[in-house]
């Protein structure tokens, strides 16, 4: 929708296109100095990582376009934020209180659940760009 109302001020998309080419030779560059490899390569990493967003994203909006996902995520994040925010707000900002650590099977709860929101995705960028190689 942005770019169909962009694309009624002439000349405004080839800017557009222009600026995008150079972020991607930018990012292109960095990645040779990183890896010092060939452009060819750099180029792979930097599409493959390119498209690593892209499935993050579209992860995100099938749950987001799912009130039940979206229900289950609050679900299990609400408890973990509330804790977090209690114990950096409350204790340590404060100085109000002090609270226990959580242990036990609540703990190794919070770790997975953690782990199935943030680290799920990360774990499937990271086999995504091994298989790539």
């Amino acid at each position: 929708m942005l770019m169909a109302l962009i694309g009624l001020i002439p000349g405004a998309l080839t800017v557009i296109e222009g600026i995008i080419g150079l972020q991607k030779d930018a990012q292109v560059k960095i990645t040779m100095a990183k890896l010092g490899c060939d452009r060819d390569t750099a180029i792979a990493k930097v599409n493959a990582l390119r498209d690593m967003d892209h499935d993050g994203v579209s992860r995100l909006q099938i749950i987001a376009s799912s009130k039940a996902l979206v229900f289950l995520l609050l679900c299990f994040a609400l408890p973990i934020a509330a804790y977090d925010a209690k114990v950096i707000i409350w204790d340590v900002m404060l100085g109000w209180g002090s609270t226990d650590a959580i242990k036990g099977v609540v703990a190794e709860h919070m770790n997975t659940v953690m782990i199935g929101i943030f680290g799920a995705a990360g774990a499937m960028g990271a086999a995504s760009l091994w298989g790539r190689k």
